[in-house]
């Protein structure tokens, strides 16, 4: 990883039970987990700038605790905008989830209300994820989270967040495109796309032994649909912003996954296995190739948000 530590622009600890007590305490991976979650997204974006921001707290050895309270201050901080002292991020990737979801309501005071400042005066600062959400997403902010590692063992098979409506859900996929055994469909996962991305075997950037779960599926999702906004970012889009904010949007950019860079399986229709390569597996050298791939995201916008997208583009 040490090579690739220029790309890790910021990183912050949002816990609120232990604070780092010098610099190199900042952030510190004590089990790796997020060290190999950070390595996915490297390895499949490679020109991504990443944020971290540590949300778990280790108790009792190698057991784990997600602060629910940093991962709705740390949302909030990377969705809020540079100039209102935020991190201004395109895509928020969280492996982690549990069964039940949060309760929206806000913080009357007390410790956490400054880290809402910069919204305005009158925010108050969130004590549930479900409002933390609500704001990245009005930020145009695309959210990533991992479905399950458990099936059908817990009362939910895809948790929360990834349950969320304005959340992109990522299971597990092996390297031949079946979904994991522990994606297991049920009632609760029926009307939610399911995006699959490599989780079995995935690579260590901490030793030889492989890693599986959702955890490390999610991150590669992410890094696919930042792959799709840097494209937008490209000619022939570059000039057509409301191109980027589409895909920006949950809905348009979950279509052009689903439509242009999946596929699934007879029987299990409900996952989709992503394969970017159905949308970039040409030569991105070649003008005529980049105007096909372009031209199929812009069909993708248009089936989601009408007709006029992207009228005003002269493909000749």
């Amino acid at each position: 990883m040490n090579s690739h530590k220029h790309r890790i622009r910021n990183r912050k600890d949002f816990t609120t039970t232990q604070r780092a007590t010098s610099s190199a305490e900042l952030c510190k991976d004590t089990n790796g987990h997020g060290t190999a979650v950070v390595y996915q997204l490297i390895k499949t974006c490679p020109d991504a700038h990443i944020y971290v921001a540590k949300v778990v707290q280790e108790r009792h050895g190698d057991s784990v605790n997600v602060d629910r309270t940093a991962v709705a201050n740390a949302i909030m901080h990377a969705a809020r905008p540079v100039r209102e002292h935020g991190w201004g991020v395109d895509i928020i990737s969280m492996s982690f989830g549990w069964d039940n979801a949060d309760r929206p309501h806000w913080n009357e005071g007390g410790s956490n209300a400054s880290t809402a400042s910069g919204l305005n005066n009158n925010r108050k600062a969130p004590t549930s994820i479900s409002e933390a959400i609500r704001y990245a997403t009005d930020q145009h902010v695309l959210l990533f989270a991992a479905a399950t590692n458990y099936g059908l063992s817990r009362k939910n098979d895809i948790f929360y967040p990834a349950r969320d409506v304005n959340v992109i859900s990522v299971d597990s996929q092996d390297g031949d495109g079946n979904p994991a055994s522990f994606a297991i469909q049920s009632g609760s996962g029926r009307t939610k796309d399911r995006f699959c991305a490599p989780g079995i075997g995935a690579a260590n950037p901490l030793g030889k032994e492989t890693l599986s779960g959702s955890s490390f599926a999610c991150p590669i999702a992410a890094g696919i649909a930042a792959l799709v906004l840097q494209f937008t970012r490209q000619s022939p889009l570059k000039d057509h912003p409301s191109i980027e904010q589409a895909v920006k949007n949950h809905q348009g950019m979950a279509r052009v996954l689903r439509d242009k860079m999946s596929d699934f399986q007879i029987g299990r229709e409900v996952f989709k296995i992503l394969y970017p390569w159905k949308l970039f597996g040409l030569p991105a050298d070649d003008e005529k190739n980049r105007r096909w791939a372009a031209r199929a995201i812009v069909e993708c916008l248009k089936n989601e948000y009408g007709e006029e997208v992207g009228n005003e583009i002269d493909w000749y």
